[in-house]
């Protein structure tokens, strides 16, 4: 008899059949542990901070999206062009190559030198310093290049204007903290989720080395022009 009624309050949900309910019928995992990154009181100051920095920047009539344009970007863009001409000048096939563009360890060589010649060689069949020589004529100057030269083999150095050199610097400077700021992710939401300490358990090493990777990789997302929202979960 008394074995009979157990069993009747086990379906009737008692004891144990509370407990076997409760592992079919449990919330889902760590449904709990994500924490809005709002809620935080140490967070509020965050948008004081936008706000404050979009009205400097308003204020001191700095861009949104500032465009420096990096030395050696020029300079390869720069040869890119000029083999580009030569190549249709000459009749030359197979020259679609990359151009890259090295510092030289010998300062007196130039600020940036080019080996897109010598690979060029065996292709067109021609000498490299005929190759260099040809690229080098058709290299425009003026615009941050002062000379081009051709030097050894068949290396194009390449020198910089000191006084677009300056002027980049007066740009990096008037951009103030906009300096670098993109729109490449504008208009995309994002969401960057990362783990926050335990508050309820030691702290790790993980704690202090995450928290800030995922706080600098939002304000990195945010910089290039994506709307982001930070998220922590908490570990338990």
């Amino acid at each position: 008899m008394e074995r009979r009624e157990r069993r009747r309050r086990d379906r009737l949900g008692g004891a144990s059949g509370g407990a076997r309910a409760g592992r079919f019928h449990r919330e889902p995992r760590h449904a709990d542990r994500r924490v809005p990154a709002g809620g935080d009181p140490h967070l509020v100051a965050v948008p004081r901070a936008r706000a404050a920095r979009r009205r400097w920047r308003d204020a001191a009539g700095c861009s949104r999206l500032v465009r420096v344009t990096a030395p050696r970007d020029l300079v390869a863009t720069a040869i890119r062009d000029a083999l580009r001409r030569a190549a249709t000048d000459r009749g030359w096939t197979g020259a679609d190559v990359a151009v890259d563009v090295e510092r030289p360890a010998d300062p007196g060589h130039g600020d940036y030198a080019s080996t897109v010649a010598l690979k060029l060689a065996r292709p067109l069949r021609k000498s490299p310093r005929e190759i260099a020589e040809e690229i080098r004529s058709r290299v425009a100057t003026g615009d941050g290049i002062a000379a081009v030269e051709v030097a050894g083999h068949g290396f194009i150095n390449v020198r910089l204007d000191t006084s677009w050199l300056a002027r980049q610097v007066d740009d990096i400077v008037s951009a103030g903290t906009d300096f670098g700021r993109l729109d490449a992710l504008k208009g995309q939401r994002i969401q960057v989720e990362f783990v926050s300490a335990n508050p309820t358990g030691p702290l790790t090493l993980g704690n202090a080395r995450v928290g800030p990777l995922g706080d600098v990789l939002s304000s990195l997302l945010a910089f290039a022009g994506a709307s982001t929202t930070s998220r922590t979960a908490v570990r338990r």
